[in-house]
């Protein structure tokens, strides 16, 4: 577990201001405001829930052995009041990592599970590094493509999804020449939404409505799809990566 902060004195006020989440004392109060980043872990000092700040929302975990069981963990860990660790939204923004924003969410079927934890995902692609890294993942269609998640999980068509895997070797069963590292909060568990009854359930999807912003893509790998291995002499980073969180 990372250092504890407590900062059970403060108020039950929590805003967004210049891209941070702030939490502020009362005027009358001598306690400073904190602005909670993206990733900071925060936890409930009555309950022990605990949570990740994506956005101006939280991700919320049972405890703080189940965030960082979920990849979540960070440094230090912020400790608040109930009401103030209530007063933070629940449910982080379902197209926070969206390269386009022009998703209904609302139209999604059967009911969305999006993901819950911060481990590294994967993509794999035809298009080289150079492309990708100036365009993020874009989605074939955010308008009039399939909003249904079985149906676009069985039949590749125009939908409002770009997939990502949780799998570091999907690269070998796809053969596409690249392999992308993702380091993005949210997405659809597809497994946790439609079932493990389908074929490409061993593919562990993770669907992200409105595809990925470039600023989520970690780096781009070629295959050599004679051996089916990763050129990692060749991976290239990508200059637009911002980690969406301290580590």
């Amino acid at each position: 577990m990372g250092i504890v902060r407590s900062v059970a004195r403060w108020s039950a006020t929590a805003i967004v201001a210049a891209g941070a989440l702030v939490v502020t004392a009362p005027p009358a109060t001598a306690a400073p405001r904190v602005e909670m980043t993206d990733g900071t872990v925060v936890t409930d000092a009555a309950t022990g829930r605990a949570a990740v700040i994506v956005g101006d929302s939280r991700m919320n975990f049972r405890d703080i052995e189940a965030l960082e069981d979920a990849g979540c963990g960070a440094d230090f860990v912020v400790t608040l009041p109930s009401e103030v660790f209530r007063a933070i939204p629940s449910g982080p923004d379902p197209l926070y990592a969206a390269a386009q924003r022009d998703v209904d969410v609302d139209r999604i079927t059967p009911d969305p599970q999006y993901r819950e934890n911060c481990h590294e995902l994967y993509r794999a692609d035809r298009r080289a590094p150079q492309e990708i890294f100036e365009t993020g993942f874009t989605a074939w269609d955010t308008v009039d493509g399939q909003y249904d998640v079985r149906s676009y999980v069985l039949k590749n068509q125009p939908s409002p999804f770009v997939s990502t895997t949780y799998r570091d070797d999907l690269y070998r069963a796809w053969k596409s020449p690249y392999y992308y590292y993702i380091d993005a909060p949210g997405g659809i568990d597809v497994n946790d939404t439609i079932g493990r009854d389908h074929k490409y359930a061993d593919q562990a999807e993770v669907a992200f409505p409105g595809g990925l912003a470039t600023r989520f893509i970690v780096k781009g790998c070629p295959v050599d799809r004679q051996t089916l291995t990763i050129i990692e002499d060749r991976c290239e980073a990508n200059p637009h990566y911002r980690p969406w969180r301290e580590r």
